[in-house]
């Protein structure tokens, strides 16, 4: 009797995702760790996290190929449960072609056929599961969101254009307010960069300052004209992080 061959694992560590990938469901690895993970483009991982979500995975591109580094956008983060650095294993799955999926709007909004059917295209190629948030911009240019509440049949699913897709409309969550994800905000990075050392790194590692006895800021005063995006990257920077905001 043969044995069973082990699946493949990698250590990586999470990264912003390029900017064409956002809400595609894919994410992009080093040519290198692709060949380490034995698996072809547009193939299927799992990556886990706090929690557990699935996606598609293509080389990365020269200029942004580093090892072991995970390029995958914010709601893609949000449903693993991490935050950028954080540390994710990865391993090569397969996915069934999903029938059918139940989803739910976590906004108020009226959906007819040809709605569906936009939906359907949105996520046409995307492998996802039960639970995952997916955001669709076929309505607007910032875009809406979904959860996931069913699939047939169970497990990870691969959307195709032949997927009966259901609207969820009993029993729906109450609205939640949209995320700002480091990604929404363009031209900033020097700032967000700063503002990430200053903030985000003392709340996420509170331990490591106090055990090198650095007094992380109190806050962080951010200035400028109306419109330069200063609530923006507050916004961002809470929701990486997991952070009540008040405005």
């Amino acid at each position: 009797m043969d044995e069973p061959v082990a699946r493949r694992r990698l250590s990586l560590r999470v990264g912003e995702a390029l900017l064409e990938d956002v809400d595609t469901g894919v994410v992009r690895i080093a040519p290198a760790d692709m060949t380490a993970l034995g698996i072809m483009p547009g193939g299927g991982i799992a990556i886990r996290g706090a929690g557990t979500t699935y996606a598609r995975v293509m080389p990365a591109p020269e200029d942004h190929d580093e090892r072991h580094l995970l390029q995958m956008d914010g709601t893609k983060r949000e449903n693993a449960g991490v935050s950028l650095d954080s540390k994710v294993e990865v391993e090569v799955v397969s996915a069934e072609f999903a029938r059918t999926l139940l989803i739910a709007p976590l906004e108020p909004m009226s959906l007819d056929a040809d709605d569906v059917r936009k939906i359907r295209e949105a996520l046409a190629g995307q492998i996802i599961v039960n639970g995952d948030k997916v955001k669709v911009l076929a309505f607007s240019k910032t875009g809406h969101l979904f959860r996931l509440s069913g699939t047939e049949p169970e497990g990870p699913v691969a959307v195709t254009n032949a997927t009966d897709v259901r609207i969820q409309t009993a029993g729906v969550a109450t609205p939640q307010p949209f995320k700002v994800k480091y990604e929404d905000i363009g031209g900033l990075d020097e700032v967000l960069l700063r503002v990430r050392e200053l903030v985000e790194l003392p709340m996420r590692y509170p331990e490591a300052f106090a055990h090198l006895r650095i007094e992380p800021p109190k806050g962080v005063l951010l200035y400028g004209p109306p419109g330069t995006g200063k609530t923006l990257i507050a916004r961002a920077v809470a929701s990486e992080v997991r952070a009540h905001f008040i405005h």
